[in-house]
């Protein structure tokens, strides 16, 4: 499904009216032609030159002289939500879905972020409140179902479109829809079917015989079907479109790239691929790898038993899609790290590419991001010609997995960095698990985990041998302490005001799965035993207005420093007495072992990889539960550091660093990296 699906302009401005303006005359509710085709072209052209912000305010002035035109506020939000990113985003979204209900495209977009965000309960929660009776009549139809889609609730779809046949077996709107949510799905013969029962539905299969809507997605589906059964792929596979044609592509590219030849001598070009640069611990350990391979190499220095010809390159989607998806961009481009958009390859050029000619005429039926992503990322590696890809994160081994392998790339590394995608079901998509297993079937190809956690998870879920999972801890150099633009003047202002002993801080972002209103819960509970205490919050996220709102609530505000997003991590560290981390999934955490490096306590729950992070006991304390943190034994573990003597506290601090340096050196890392691309 698109990100953004095109709304009906019925659904978003009703008649034409006039209301009075400020000097008592009157005005068009609603635009006249020009104005509207006006507004199109404006925000074509903010798109198309990703000037976003300014697009913004410009839709929302003619959406303010036109308040009743939905159309209008919808343009504005589509920028807004590139601007300022989907989370951030997700209150304007809200107040469109309230001030146009029959905005379809503004409630699936709540329901689908509210998923991610919160979880299925409270996605599905927000559909019961906007539809208690159940599915409602057209054109509402639409917005229903796609909201229970979103959640995976097919057979109540399925169900209720169905009923409503059943009844009136002349809607061809309520056939129509049915129709395409299972094709999206990748069912084909029950989209077929759905068509082929309406009234009035031609079965001829010729041209002329496509003279409507209806009659044209029939034609689609037939014409999908035939290009499956050339393909060997019957009934069976097209009731599972995506994976099954997703498996025929792997399979035949798999046979095609053979057996590539073992790796001799210094390793040469190294392509490693990630949706953008931003300010995530994946991305921060995908740049540290970037500068320590690139500067061994240039320096002609072995790293472990392998030396490293490159260069080292580095890909993403885009790096402006998202507010600061470029975050690390600045520390590759100072290493000389050349950095690519995949993203920005014309779809046509890429489509006729002699890297996808076996599969061109089937790309089409690959599931999303698949389906955009192949051909562009087969077309640009086949002109650079790599020896290794490494494909960081499980978004992107689905969208540059097949790509890879068209290309002939010899090793291509699949680097997870947190649990499988079946325990994170709101981010599970159901052709993960084929993936992996199909790609990890052939010669040079090779899965790593950043922590035996996430390696016995991702070993279980595939049904393969643990050990074939090789465990690359992340690498983390001490950060540097040094403040950056206001940060000093904005801690001297916090001493000035809030003098206190001790000091409890975070670095997060600050969003359902960090939980920081539970971690100001904690805070509270602390600080009525403890008033001496304050505490730091680093960080930015969806939650950061809900944080401060809180913190008011508990009456807390004034002991409670936040610091919003800050490059300059180190310098705030160097001002906790505890790091306390309350996630409730992880990968292996970075910001629990630069906290240790700077010879800080931890206080974290089991959630993923943190406690492979540390020392229970000795450089910290982890918690019993990652699903429901008792405040009281956060507040306890808390307590309990802060109570240690000042003998025990540079105890701490010394056995903190050597844990980070020991077990997390950059060197390690870099070793463990090489040996994945060689052996």
């Amino acid at each position: 499904m698109p990100l953004i699906h095109e709304e009906p302009a019925d659904t978003l401005s009703g008649h034409r009216a006039s209301s009075p303006d400020g000097n008592g005359s009157t005005q068009p509710m609603h635009p006249d032609r020009g104005t509207r085709e006006m507004a199109e072209a404006m925000f074509a052209r903010h798109v198309r030159l990703r000037t976003f912000a300014e697009g913004v305010r410009e839709m929302d002035s003619l959406a303010a002289r036109f308040p009743a035109h939905g159309r209008f506020h919808l343009l504005a939000m589509r920028l807004r939500d590139r601007s300022e990113g989907r989370p951030a985003a997700l209150a304007g979204w809200t107040r469109l879905a309230e001030q146009f209900p029959h905005c379809g495209e503004a409630f699936v977009i709540v329901v689908r972020t509210v998923l991610r965000m919160t979880g299925r309960d409270a996605a599905r929660a927000i559909i019961e409140a906007r539809f208690p009776d159940g599915a409602p009549a057209m054109p509402d139809l639409g917005m229903w179902a796609r909201a229970w889609e979103e959640v995976g609730e097919h057979a109540r779809v399925d169900a209720a479109l169905s009923a409503l046949l059943e009844n009136d077996s002349t809607s061809v709107g309520v056939g129509s829809l049915h129709a395409g949510l299972l094709r999206r799905r990748g069912d084909l013969p029950a989209a077929q079917a759905v068509l082929e029962r309406l009234p009035h539905v031609s079965t001829d299969e010729t041209p002329a015989a496509q003279d409507d809507a209806v009659a044209n997605q029939l034609a689609v589906l037939r014409r999908d079907r035939k290009l499956l059964a050339r393909r060997g792929l019957g009934d069976t596979a097209a009731r599972n479109m995506h994976q099954a044609v997703l498996h025929d592509c792997l399979v035949s590219a798999i046979a095609r790239r053979g057996r590539p030849p073992a790796m001799r001598g210094p390793v040469g070009r190294v392509i490693m691929f990630n949706g953008s640069l931003g300010a995530g611990g994946a991305e921060r350990q995908l740049v540290n790898t970037a500068v320590g391979l690139t500067r061994a190499a240039r320096a002609g220095e072995g790293i472990g038993h392998y030396h490293l010809d490159g260069p080292v390159e580095v890909a993403c989607r885009a790096l402006d899609d998202r507010p600061h998806g470029d975050f690390f961009l600045s520390d590759l481009t100072s290493a000389h790290i050349p950095v690519d958009c995949y993203g920005q390859i014309p779809a046509d050029v890429a489509r006729s590419d002699a890297a996808v000619a076996g599969i061109r005429d089937v790309l089409h039926l690959l599931p999303a991001p698949v389906d955009g992503a192949t051909a562009r990322v087969a077309t640009w590696l086949r002109q650079r010609r790599p020896q290794v890809v490494h494909l960081w994160q499980d978004g992107m081994v689905l969208a540059a997995g097949l790509g890879a392998v068209l290309a002939g790339v010899p090793r291509i590394i699949l680097s997870v960095r947190s649990a499988p995608p079946p325990d994170r079901p709101e981010r599970d998509r159901p052709e993960y698990q084929m993936l992996y297993q199909t790609l990890l079937s052939a010669p040079g190809i090779v899965l790593t985990a950043n922590s035996r956690f996430a390696a016995r998870r991702y070993a279980t879920w595939l049904g393969i041998d643990e050990a074939r999972v090789r465990v690359i801890y992340n690498g983390v150099r001490p950060l540097a302490d040094t403040p950056r633009g206001d940060s000093a003047v904005f801690m001297a202002d916090f001493d000035a005001q809030v003098p206190a002993t001790r000091t409890i801080g975070t670095v997060m972002r600050l969003d359902d799965n960090k939980r920081p209103l539970l971690w100001l819960d904690c805070a509270a509970r602390m600080l009525a035993q403890r008033p001496d205490l304050r505490f730091i919050m680093v960080g930015d996220g969806p939650l950061a207005k809900q944080c401060h709102v809180h913190a008011r609530r508990l009456g807390i505000a004034d002991r409670v420093l936040f610091t919003g997003r800050r490059p300059d991590v180190g310098f705030w560290l160097r001002h906790f007495d505890v790091f306390v981390l309350l996630s409730r999934w992880e990968g292996l955490p970075n910001v629990l072992i630069e906290a240790q490096a700077a010879g800080i306590p931890v206080v974290t729950t089991p959630a993923g990889g943190a406690a492979e992070t540390l020392i229970d006991g000795v450089t910290g304390i982890v918690l019993p539960d990652a699903i429901s943190p008792d405040i009281h034994a956060v507040s306890a573990a808390v307590l309990s550091l802060l109570s240690e003597s000042v003998t025990s506290v540079a105890t701490i601090a010394r056995d903190a660093r050597r844990v980070a340096t020991e077990r997390f050196s950059l060197l390690t890392m870099l070793g463990k990296t090489m040996e994945a691309y060689v052996e």
